[in-house]
C-alpha cells in the first residue's frame, strides 16, 4: 500500500469526522507491504502523529515491512511534527527494529542525483 503525508492526513481527517479512524488504520496495518513516500514532507499534527506512531508500532509488532523515503534525519525529522517527542518516537521505532539503507549518488527517474540526505527505511523480514 502506497501512502504519503497528504493522503494520510486527508484520509485520517475524513475518518475522524466519520468516527471511523480504526477502519482507516486497519488496512494500513494489515497490508503486506506499506510504503510511505517522503516521510516528513509536511508538518504532522498531534492527532496524525499519534495515529502514525500507532501504525508504526502495530506493523513492527506484527513483523510487517515498512518502506519509507525521507529527506530528513534526527532533529530535522522531529521538527516536522507538532510535538518533537512524537517525531522522536516515530523515528526511534524504525531505528530499533529496522535496517536503514542510505542511498547516495543514484539518479532518480528524472535523472537527478539523489542527495546524501535521502534515505530508505526498510524493516528487516
Amino acid at each position: 500500500m502506497f501512502l504519503n503525508a497528504v493522503r494520510f492526513r486527508t484520509g485520517l481527517q475524513t475518518a475522524a469526522r466519520d468516527g471511523a479512524t480504526e477502519e482507516f488504520v486497519r488496512p494500513l496495518v494489515r497490508t503486506d507491504i506499506f510504503f510511505w513516500d517522503d516521510l516528513g514532507q509536511m508538518h504532522v499534527t498531534g492527532a496524525a502523529s499519534e495515529m502514525l506512531l500507532h501504525l508504526v508500532k502495530e506493523r513492527v509488532c506484527a513483523g510487517r515491512p515498512i518502506l519509507a523515503t525521507t529527506q530528513y534525519a534526527g532533529k530535522g525529522m522531529d521538527a516536522q511534527f507538532e510535538r518533537a517527542e512524537m517525531g522522536q518516537a516515530i523515528r526511534r521505532r524504525p531505528n530499533e527494529f529496522c535496517r536503514v539503507v542510505m542511498v547516495r549518488g543514484v539518479r532518480d527517474q528524472r535523472g537527478v542525483v539523489v542527495s546524501a540526505r535521502d534515505h530508505v527505511i526498510t524493516q528487516a523480514l
